[in-house]
């Protein structure tokens, strides 16, 4: 199979993935500082510094899940719905 593909779409592909690659760095810088912020502040006792990079990860870049609306819960209470865990 014969396929036809334009320059044209080349470069606006790649200049469209080098944008999307930035953004990454973004995220992950934002979400590093929030984790620095997070440990400094000492703003999460009981659990170990894995579990906290975990659970903040899922719920910064999952939280929102398709509603544009904003998040369903705040951190707190997400953790809070995890039998494993009782936030006071």
């Amino acid at each position: 199979m014969k396929v036809k593909i334009k320059a044209e779409l080349d470069d606006e592909a790649f200049k469209t993935g080098d944008f999307i690659q930035e953004l990454g760095k973004i995220q992950e810088e934002y979400f590093d500082k929030l984790m620095a912020k997070v440990e400094k502040e000492k703003w999460v006792e009981g659990m170990t510094k894995i579990e906290i990079r975990d659970w903040l990860f899922d719920y910064c870049f999952n939280g929102r899940g398709n509603d544009e609306a904003g998040f369903e819960d705040t951190f707190s209470e997400s953790i809070n719905k995890c039998p494993k865990y009782e936030v006071e």
